[in-house]
């Protein structure tokens, strides 16, 4: 059998053991402590005959995709934007296989913890002045506990989208996706039970009411945004095969297609993706324009999320892996030394003046807020972790990255590892082993038991990119619509036995 040929038999080993871990994971003995949490519990109701009918035209649309492949890639960017667009009527349509279908996306939206941003947005009369007093507003509330640990910025989105959600026009237009007064007034009601929650007024809910529909909207177009991302850098540095193939990956990605009516998905990767893409193309490409492109978008996500600071351990390895680079090929050492303190400096200036900026406009303190959501993010935390902590939380991510995406990432991992103790390395293999930083780093330092397939979810989007190296280096593309088919298979599985809801 020829080396192409045990890949594939392989992955269809691989594929096999990982249906076992989602339909009888209580029969798995490595998996079995893990069976009673996370995606386990029960999943969804689901409508009859739906999925099937999802599932096959996405796969048939796939397949033939790939079998257009050298006629696509000719034209990249409309073939991302078509990737883009499956994406989205992929998880529209999952909305809809759920038996509540857009009321089951409302409830989820209202009744998590972050359905606290929604109504906050909707009763803040003024934004800038609720961002100067953001700790007095958010601290020794109960209904206000999620956003005492998030940066402003979250409140500022939610805002933002409450105005798009007055205008008539889009009133018009979102008309048939918003919920009935009297469903988001029950959902409230039924919030109230179980948590402390402000009143809202009538007026406020039909405020809500759109600003459900907007999101509704609105989640699935930013969830998949990243794929642009992924296409552009795989092209950028290695082929427009490779960024197309970690584009169409992306749409495979469990907990991605399957969570709903959650920002971590929807917002963070994006922000993420952006960060890290651009400054691996500002720093590899020494165009210091992308390094602030990269650094704005750090910003943001900052603004939003202040575990942003964790991309750091991403990006100051890959300054260290093209530091390496660039002296194994010679270049003089002086130059080496300007041209990386440059992007650097650059970064760290760009967020400075920022944060400064922000502070100055608004009063806003980024010290003071970061030490008070930390204090409450460690009183829901362990203080000592275990083993088997680390190994729950790699498990659990794994699980929602998918089982098979994460052995061709390691499998990636061991040969850019390799290519870099023969000094061949490119970027691509910088990419990966910086990311494989960064997991260490979130693995290593993070005190969350659970919940890493939220919390972790922006490393999917480069993810993908690495999964799909490994398979361009190994696959012709005549048999990619193999381990394709199986990505998308794996994902029926997912729906069928996990919950993501």
């Amino acid at each position: 059998m020829s080396r192409e040929g045990i890949i594939l038999a392989l992955m269809a080993s691989a594929f096999g053991a990982a249906t076992c871990v989602m339909v009888v994971p209580r029969r798995v003995p490595v998996v079995q402590h893990f069976a009673g949490v996370g995606p386990f519990s029960s999943p969804p109701p689901l409508k009859p005959w739906a999925l099937p009918i999802v599932f096959a035209v996405t796969i048939a649309v796939v397949l033939a995709g790939l079998r257009a492949v050298p006629r696509l890639a000719a034209r990249p960017y409309r073939t991302a934007a078509g990737i883009f667009a499956l994406g989205v009527v992929l998880h529209m349509a999952l909305i809809a296989s759920l038996t509540g279908g857009a009321g089951a996306f409302h409830r989820r939206a209202l009744l998590s913890g972050h359905g606290e941003f929604l109504i906050e947005a909707v009763l803040i009369e003024d934004l800038p002045d609720t961002i100067g007093r953001y700790e007095a507003y958010v601290r020794g509330r109960a209904d206000r506990i999620f956003l005492a640990q998030k940066g402003p910025g979250v409140l500022a989105f939610f805002y933002g989208l409450t105005h798009v959600g007055k205008s008539p026009f889009v009133r018009q237009l979102a008309e048939p996706f918003a919920p009935s007064a009297r469903m988001v007034q029950s959902l409230l009601s039924e919030r109230a039970a179980g948590a402390s929650v402000p009143h809202v007024g009538s007026s406020r809910v039909h405020d809500l009411r759109y600003l459900l529909a907007v999101v509704i909207l609105t989640y699935p177009l930013l969830t998949y945004l990243p794929i642009f991302i992924i296409v552009w850098l795989g092209a950028a540095h290695g082929d427009v095969r490779l960024g197309l193939l970690g584009g169409l990956l992306y749409l495979f990605v469990p907990a991605v297609a399957l969570r709903v009516a959650h920002m971590d998905y929807a917002v963070f990767p994006l922000l993420a993706s952006a960060t890290l893409a651009w400054f691996v193309y500002g720093t590899e490409r020494r165009q210091l324009s992308f390094v602030v492109a990269s650094a704005v978008a750090f910003f943001v996500f900052f603004a939003m999320t202040l575990s942003a600071v964790s991309l750091l351990a991403y990006l100051l390895p890959f300054l260290g892996l093209v530091t390496l680079h660039r002296v194994a090929n010679g270049e003089h050492r002086s130059r080496i030394v300007l041209e990386l303190a440059a992007v650097a400096g650059v970064f760290a200036l760009v967020c400075g003046l920022l944060l400064a900026g922000l502070s100055g406009w608004l009063q806003f303190d980024p010290v003071e807020r970061y030490t008070y959501a930390r204090s409450i993010q460690r009183s829901w935390v362990r203080e000592h972790v275990s083993w088997f902590v680390f190994a729950w939380n790699l498990f659990g991510y794994s699980l929602s990255f998918g089982l098979l995406y994460t052995l061709c990432v390691l499998v990636q991992e061991g040969r850019s590892a390799l290519r870099l103790v023969a000094r061949a390395a490119d970027s691509i293999d910088r990419v990966a082993l910086s990311w494989l930083c960064l997991l260490a780093g979130l693995i290593a330092f993070g005190r969350q038991q659970g919940e890493t397939d939220r919390l972790w979810a922006f490393l999917g989007p480069l993810g993908c990119l690495i999964a799909a190296r490994f398979l361009h280096d190994s696959i012709r593309w005549r048999r990619l619509w193999f381990p394709v088919l199986l990505f998308a298979l794996a994902l029926v599985v997912a729906r069928y036995h996990l919950d993501y809801l």
